[in-house]
């Protein structure tokens, strides 16, 4: 009995202090618990505090760039016209991701992208599918870059550095310009960068060479990044002039922007079921111009009889209803491009943009306009060119000239027929309804005369 009652008490006297341990563990718990959310609400009141105390520069800079501190790059002008110059904005965007830079991104207009140009960027493409695609890289207007300029000199904050960088690929061998003198103010007036006005530029240019080739691709790129990254001025200002900057993992290629898609869109579907013809004469032989348009009106024809479709539309460099060419490289049309051109109106009926622009909704251009440029001056070539691609990409059938009668390597036609091969890859099994909208080839050619 004895026994009995001394293991009970031994017994109760554990189960009382595990339950004290237990209350102890718990206790110390909640109070841990406590301690951290003391911590967490000390660390949130210090980033509140931190943000509340900021200078007004530090306001300013976070509203445009999302640190107290910016650092941008802005390529002010890219040569080529638009298809091309499309092409190098992924390189330009891995320019600023590789030197952690904001990315200004310059005016567009007249198929061309730069600081003089009208319109902001979002005029031609989608910024917002930009920021999908590259979302750690921070992207801003011009405007934008103007109002931050504008802010930070009505607060009178000290100016802030800005070098000229001038990347061109002529070069035999990759090599550095350094301290190449600028009359600054002349080639601030003549590159539009006059309403920059806080910036302190230097008056030497850092000149950056490399070859055009495309070979050596990954140390060029790593060249260029290394000679970015060594510029210490808080605004990089690019004048690109190369013909590819190709990196070896670049961001997604450019998208037009939606309702330029949707307008393009509306425009196929008054023409489905058709035929879209691609001619850029620009470069072709203009003696031999007369039998590639002979050859071409023998294909549409017989494209009609294989397909069944009736309805044309021709897209060209040509101004084909008249004005002037749609292309700003494209500067002499001869004899010989005229009576191609008559060849094509006497034998084909077929549409172009002009032809039935008036019944398509009017595109706003005032919207775009950017805060420097206060009126259009005259039409802009961009949009149509846009627009024409555009509607070359929904085609049913797709065709475009052959070798001495057109510029065999366009890029222009080029993104069509990578464009068309990706919706072809996506077709579904259609409806009924849906029919006219098939794509039924990625792309042709037409037959290449025999000349004697």
């Amino acid at each position: 009995m004895r026994r009995f009652v001394t293991t009970t008490a031994v017994f109760l006297l554990l189960c009382n202090t595990l339950i004290y341990y237990n209350t102890n563990v718990e206790e110390a718990k909640i109070m841990d618990s406590h301690n951290t959310e003391e911590k967490s609400n000390d660390t949130q009141s210090a980033s509140i505090e931190a943000i509340v105390y900021e200078t007004e520069e530090e306001q300013i800079n976070r509203k445009y760039c999302g640190s107290p501190v910016c650092k941008f790059f802005f390529p002010f002008t890219v040569g080529e016209q638009e298809s091309r110059a499309r092409l190098q904005v992924p390189g330009i965007i891995s320019m600023a991701q590789q030197t952690n830079r904001v990315l200004v991104l310059p005016n567009v207009g007249d198929a061309r992208l730069g600081a003089c140009k009208p319109f902001t960027f979002d005029y031609y493409y989608s910024i917002e599918s930009m920021r999908q695609s590259s979302p750690n890289t921070i992207f801003i207007t011009q405007d934008q870059f103007l109002r931050w300029n504008q802010e930070m000199k009505a607060i009178k904050a000290n100016k802030f550095t800005a070098k000229i960088i001038r990347l061109s690929d002529k070069a035999q061998k990759e090599h550095v310009g350094l301290d190449i003198k600028l009359n600054i103010e002349q080639y601030r007036h003549k590159q539009c960068l006059m309403p920059f006005d806080h910036l302190e530029y230097e008056n030497t240019a850092l000149d950056i060479h490399i070859r055009k080739t495309g070979k050596h691709q990954a140390a060029i790129t790593q060249f260029v990044f290394n000679t970015l990254r060594s510029v210490q001025s808080d605004v990089m200002l690019m004048h690109y002039r190369v013909y590819r900057f190709n990196c070896k993992h670049p961001p997604a290629p450019l998208t037009y922007a939606e309702r330029l898609k949707k307008h393009a869109k509306v425009a196929a579907t008054l023409l489905y079921p058709y035929v879209a013809v691609h001619w850029r004469m620009e470069t072709a032989a203009p003696s031999k111009l007369l039998k590639c348009s002979q050859n071409l009106v023998a294909y549409i024809n017989h494209i009609k009889k294989k397909t069944g479709i009736v309805n044309v539309y021709v897209a060209t460099d040509y101004p084909i209803d008249g004005g002037r060419q749609h292309s700003g490289t494209f500067r002499k049309i001869t004899r010989d491009h005229h009576r191609a051109a008559n060849v094509l109106k006497s034998n084909i009926d077929f549409s172009t943009l002009e032809r039935i622009n008036s019944s398509l909704p009017l595109l706003n251009n005032t919207e775009f306009l950017s805060l420097s440029n206060n009126a259009i001056r005259h039409s802009e070539s961009g949009i149509p060119g846009i627009l024409d691609k555009l509607i070359l990409m929904y085609s049913n059938w797709f065709v475009s000239g052959p070798e001495k009668c057109c510029r065999i390597s366009s890029s222009y036609t080029a993104q069509v027929l990578k464009e068309r091969a990706a919706i072809i890859d996506n077709q579904k099994e259609f409806e009924e309804e849906t029919v006219n909208s098939v794509l039924l080839n990625v792309g042709d050619r037409w037959e290449r005369p025999k000349w004697p």
